[in-house]
């Protein structure tokens, strides 16, 4: 993978985790482009074919997927 590539795919990722975060804090609908620059919509019903989305940009990356069972504990 390229450098430019990679942070396309690196800027492709931060989008879909930020619609993921706005879908986790209630909005009803998100729309964004994927790789192909198809639009898509995200709702909540959807969120399990987000993570999928997420985790292919994750292995991409070198990255280890997220298993998207929710947030972890904070503990201070």
């Amino acid at each position: 993978m390229t450098e430019a590539e990679r942070e396309k795919t690196q800027k492709r990722l931060d989008e879909a985790e930020d619609v993921l975060h706005r879908l986790n804090l209630g909005e009803s609908e998100i729309r964004m482009r994927d790789r192909s620059g198809r639009e898509i919509e995200f709702k909540p019903a959807n969120k399990k074919n987000l993570q999928n989305y997420i985790n292919e940009l994750r292995v991409e990356l070198g990255m280890r997927p997220r298993s998207g069972r929710g947030s972890r504990a904070v503990t201070f």
